[in-house]
């Protein structure tokens, strides 16, 4: 959650920026990142569509052409992919009490809670399942959509941006073999083969996306900005030895040809200095640091302790 702000609204949203002015909660510093964001997109003649904005309700976000968030909306998805939400759970308490009981106890004791059945226990059970695939098939199920999203009307002489946060490919799973919802007592939320049919379903989707945009002669003229919170190192093992390598993939307009890999620092907060140096230059934006590498940059990792 620390890191959101950052992922939006660029380096003045960092941990430690924010620690240093600590004049609001983090949810107030996401909000504010998204109407920055949405706002500059609005005064440089784009529409903008967000799906999934992360800890902010779209009421509470302005400036937007859709705010892909509303319960109207999933319901419209439910019915174009014939989904029915699985039955209705309020809250998995069990789940609750046991990451509760593990958030406070002392570093020193964490591993011994975290190898306990209690806590392995919290890895199963319907009730999760469903909490889980009823609130992220609809993420995926967007991904899907993202064709007719990007649609824009004849008569508009706007452009279209169009930001995307997902949690699909983050544990616990919530998707089949078959791209179709988990069903109870049938998968595993936490395997690798769930993490497998995730990774594949929304990568094929994407790609989807992607030939869609060339059939229609918008691909080249679209910038596309993949990027993550973080990174990941052996699935379930040491996973934050790689927290700090989250995938980063840019392709500029008109970019051509075969993906590329440059040694220049960044991070993952960089993502509004690339996107403002599209549109001529943000205030109080730093320069895209992929196009005017800074040799003296620093990038300061914060972490919480592991079990």
């Amino acid at each position: 959650m620390p890191n959101i702000a950052a992922l939006i609204g660029g380096n003045r949203y960092t941990v430690d920026e924010i620690n240093r002015s600590d004049s609001q909660p983090i949810a107030s510093h996401i909000e504010d990142a998204y109407n920055w964001l949405t706002s500059t997109m609005n005064k440089n003649n784009f529409e903008t569509v967000l799906v999934n904005p992360k800890w902010t309700p779209c009421s509470k976000i302005e400036n937007t052409k859709n705010c892909a968030q509303s319960d109207q909306v999933r319901e419209n998805l439910y019915e174009i992919y014939d989904f029915n939400p699985l039955q209705e759970v309020n809250n998995d308490v069990y789940t609750l009490a046991v990451f509760t009981i593990f958030k406070i106890t002392p570093v020193s004791l964490k591993p011994l809670w975290y190898d306990s059945t209690f806590f392995k226990n919290t890895l199963k059970g319907n009730a999760q399942l469903i909490l889980t695939v009823n609130s992220r098939y609809s993420e995926y199920l967007y991904i899907k959509h993202l064709s007719e999203i990007s649609q824009i009307a004849e008569e508009t002489t706007h452009n279209k941006f169009i930001h995307i946060w997902t949690n699909t490919l983050i544990s616990p799973f919530s998707l089949d073999s078959q791209c179709g919802p988990l069903e109870p007592q049938q998968y595993d939320m936490y395997s690798m083969d769930s993490r497998l049919n995730s990774t594949r379903c929304v990568l094929n989707a994407l790609t989807d996306w992607f030939e869609w945009m060339k059939k229609n002669d918008v691909f080249d003229n679209t910038k596309i900005i993949m990027v993550a919170d973080h990174g990941a190192h052996n699935y379930d093992q040491n996973w934050v030895r790689g927290a700090v390598n989250p995938i980063f993939l840019v392709k500029e307009f008109d970019q051509k040809g075969s993906i590329q890999t440059q040694r220049t620092l960044v991070q993952n907060s960089d993502v509004a200095s690339i996107i403002c140096s599209s549109i001529g230059g943000c205030r109080d934006i730093s320069q895209n640091p992929i196009l005017n590498p800074d040799k003296n940059k620093v990038c300061l990792l914060y972490t919480s302790p592991s079990p």
